[in-house]
């Protein structure tokens, strides 16, 4: 059975611990930070994988975690809102978990909050009747899965399946997530379609099945490389995605990016250049690419560069320089971002300080807030 990730702040140990034991004594597997992560590994990285690749998220929240301002807990909220607004709501991944207190009033999108999505609550009267009824819905999910694949992958497998069969099928297998992995043999398969309807939504399940879909990975660099199905952008937007999503520590899918970033198609170059910051810390050979981009003429590439580096954040020294000095000259969209990525780099950012600072003071700045947050990022006694 796939992981179930637990994210929870620091006080609330003992009652997270209690309830890592009870799943595994129901046969569940728990993914907690301080168990999971290896030392030496970058751990931002770690847990954005485990998030993105678990078959649940639980957020413990409690009057502990209300009173704390700031927590890595917040950041571990920030990944898993932008995987749920990705996923389908009609099945269940992120479930809130309450101690005590009351679940924060946070948007998830389409004007819903954490508060719209069903509770379990975990106190002293009500645990053992809550963790019956998680253990109850983590495992009707994975039971009821395995026939409903098995059924889908008939349907794209069979040579005599309608289209519209097989595009079902695809949009079925997509919500099962890594749940799908044993389709990856019918899903390559269909790497040779050339519907670039079916091709995109065979690449869109197997990024969502994400590492255990390995054996594509050939394939896809191929193709990214030659354009020899789809040379259209929404083509290898979905491959850059897939890749990035599939195997995000292979130096041939990182060289395969970083040669796409010379794509004489704009809108291609900015897909590799966002692929490049979802693989992160690993695609810090990227960098030095990713700062020339900024330095040509073609301002439609310069936001997408922006935010992978900030998202690699490697460097900090030359790419904070680097942006500091873009500053004066970008675009709306692209200073904005700027700003933000700067926030990203935390107090290896410091000598921006001055910058953001008078961007925060000015009354008629639009980018007010995102000066703001930086700078607490940053150096927040900056603002005292």
């Amino acid at each position: 059975m796939a992981h179930v990730f637990i994210s929870y702040i620091r006080e609330n140990c003992i009652l997270v611990d209690r309830l890592r034991n009870d799943l595994a004594e129901h046969g569940i597997e728990v993914w907690l930070d301080r168990d999971n992560i290896d030392p030496g590994v970058f751990w931002e990285e770690a847990i954005r994988k485990a998030i993105n690749e678990g078959k649940f998220f639980l957020a413990c929240f409690s009057d502990e975690y209300n009173s704390r301002h700031r927590s890595y807990m917040n950041e571990e909220l920030t990944l898993a809102i932008e995987e749920l607004r990705k996923r389908s709501s009609n099945h269940s991944w992120f479930i809130p978990v309450l101690f005590s207190g009351a679940i924060p009033d946070r948007p998830i999108g389409a004007g819903k909050t954490l508060r719209s999505i069903q509770r379990i609550e975990l106190n002293e009267e009500t645990w053992g009747e809550g963790i019956s009824r998680l253990v109850e819905g983590i495992k009707a999910k994975s039971h009821s899965s395995k026939a409903q694949i098995q059924h889908l992958i008939a349907l794209i497998s069979s040579p005599v399946s309608h289209f519209t069969d097989i595009e079902f099928a695809l949009k079925g297998l997509l919500e099962y997530g890594e749940g799908a992995v044993e389709a990856v043999p019918s899903l390559v398969a269909l790497l040779g379609s050339k519907d670039h309807r079916i091709y995109i939504k065979a690449v869109e399940v197997l990024r969502s099945i994400g590492t255990t879909a390995r054996d594509a990975v050939p394939m896809l660099i191929e193709q990214l490389q030659n354009g020899s199905i789809c040379e259209a952008s929404v083509c290898v937007s979905a491959i850059t995605k897939a890749l990035a999503a599939i195997a995000p520590d292979d130096k041939h899918v990182i060289a395969a990016l970083i040669d796409k970033l010379n794509d004489p198609s704009i809108s291609n170059r900015n897909s590799a250049a966002l692929a490049l910051g979802e693989i992160g810390p690993s695609a810090k050979v990227a960098v030095s690419s990713l700062i020339e981009i900024l330095h040509d003429d073609i301002e439609e590439v310069h936001t997408a560069a922006v935010i992978a580096l900030g998202k690699i954040r490697a460097s900090a020294n030359v790419v904070v320089s680097t942006l500091r000095h873009k500053l004066a000259e970008a675009d709306f969209e692209t200073k904005r971002e700027i700003i933000i990525t700067l926030g990203r780099f935390g107090p290896d950012a410091r000598d921006a300080v001055p910058t953001l600072l008078n961007i925060f003071r000015d009354i008629h700045s639009p980018y007010k807030d995102e000066a703001r947050y930086a700078l607490l990022q940053i150096a927040p006694d900056s603002l005292d």
